[in-house]
């Protein structure tokens, strides 16, 4: 076997500049929870967009998820997509705009070999009375549906970017999401076969 030839080099990073301003009226301060994705020979960015404003009622303001593309992954545009209406006009990016997904909804592409499915995604709500990780699925990356009735068959907390993927090792899917663990925040992980019936979570 190979030994000795190993060598780890820290690069420094290097500011290029904003790629991506969340500036839209139905983005802003409290967008966030990015997730890029290399989709053929274009790139794909999904965030959560949420203009937050302590002075007004939670049913005043609405979280969203939105998309922008890019074939470099440098410059970024953000596609007109009119599938959800924001103060009367559908000419915006955004992709979901339901109250138990958009705070932190995280889409992957399925590279199972038996994929129903292209795309898949998880997301949970912002509201203090919506509890549970959601499970979504879509054909195009942009037109989502539920995948069953409910939340996940999961037990956590999931108010972190929780990540879900097709796990070639085992065979399996697998989700990293936030918990609670002795009275501190923690992550763990559980392995499906189907993206339905989850393993006991470690």
């Amino acid at each position: 076997g190979l030994t000795g030839h190993i060598h780890q080099h820290l690069h420094t990073p290097i500011d290029r500049g904003i790629v991506v301003d969340h500036d839209a009226p139905w983005e802003g301060t409290t967008s966030g929870y990015n997730t890029t994705l290399k989709d053929g020979d274009r790139f794909r960015m999904y965030y959560r967009g949420w203009d937050l404003d302590e002075n007004k009622r939670k049913e005043d303001y609405q979280a969203s998820a939105c998309v922008a593309e890019s074939s470099d992954g440098i410059t970024w545009t953000k596609p007109n997509l009119g599938l959800f209406s924001h103060n009367g006009s559908t000419d915006n990016n955004i992709i979901l705009e339901t109250d138990h997904l958009t705070h932190n909804f995280v889409p992957f592409i399925d590279t199972n070999p038996d994929a129903a499915y292209k795309y898949r995604g998880v997301g949970r709500g912002h509201a203090d009375d919506i509890h549970g990780l959601f499970a979504m699925h879509s054909a195009d990356g942009l037109r989502w549906e539920s995948t069953y009735d409910g939340p996940m068959k999961l037990e956590g907390r999931f108010d972190s970017q929780n990540l879900a993927f097709w796990d070639p090792i085992c065979s399996a899917y697998r989700i990293y999401f936030r918990d609670m663990e002795r009275d501190h925040r923690a992550i763990k992980t559980a392995p499906s076969p189907d993206f339905v019936t989850w393993s006991e979570s470690t």
